[in-house]
């Protein structure tokens, strides 16, 4: 073969390796561990909140949604997971794997942090407060439940952290995580 054809192949080759490089690392470099991939995305976007509403953790009702023991239901704001089979709600696809999740997020723990946000409701229509969730580690459950593949980013409303979570999400599609798999 010709000594130019093979030169050129190679830089060619190079070239397109180095163009996939980059448009992959955009996100930080990842290991093939899913696990390790979410734990590496959640570090660059955690912030544990210093001015946490701390409340007594009751129990997990679905994916996106808890009730505190002091009865008040708290509703994940700018998520969506799938329902799970209810008195008011039929078994949609991935329903019980969140809900699954959220039980191993919140299962063992016996407070939660809740925050505001500016640019939603305190409570929706069904009288349910609306927060993000963060457990004793300074996790947002919110983020992590996308980051996962376990919610869609909650689109009908515009609330603080959209970007971070729309970005989250596509992360979950591109490695297809979850309800993306």
């Amino acid at each position: 073969m010709n000594l130019k054809l093979i030169i050129s192949l190679v830089f060619l080759s190079l070239i397109i390796g180095l163009s996939f490089f980059r448009e992959t690392d955009r996100f930080e470099s990842f290991s093939s561990n899913p696990k390790e991939k979410r734990e590496k995305v959640t570090k660059s976007v955690q912030v544990f909140p210093e001015d946490c509403d701390w409340q007594a953790m009751g129990r997990v009702l679905d994916g996106d949604t808890i009730r505190l023991q002091n009865g008040v239901k708290v509703r994940y704001i700018g998520i969506n997971t799938p329902e799970i089979d209810g008195p008011y709600t039929t078994e949609q696809f991935f329903g019980p794997e969140a809900s699954r999740q959220m039980h191993e997020f919140l299962d063992n723990v016996d407070r939660v942090c809740l925050l505001g946000d500016t640019k939603s409701d305190a409570y929706d229509k069904y009288d349910r407060r609306l927060a993000y969730v963060y457990n004793e580690k300074g996790e947002n459950l919110n983020l992590e439940m996308v980051l996962g593949g376990f919610a869609r980013v909650y689109r009908k409303f515009d609330f603080d952290k959209k970007d971070e979570f729309l970005e989250a999400e596509q992360i979950a599609r591109s490695r297809a995580l979850g309800l993306w798999e």
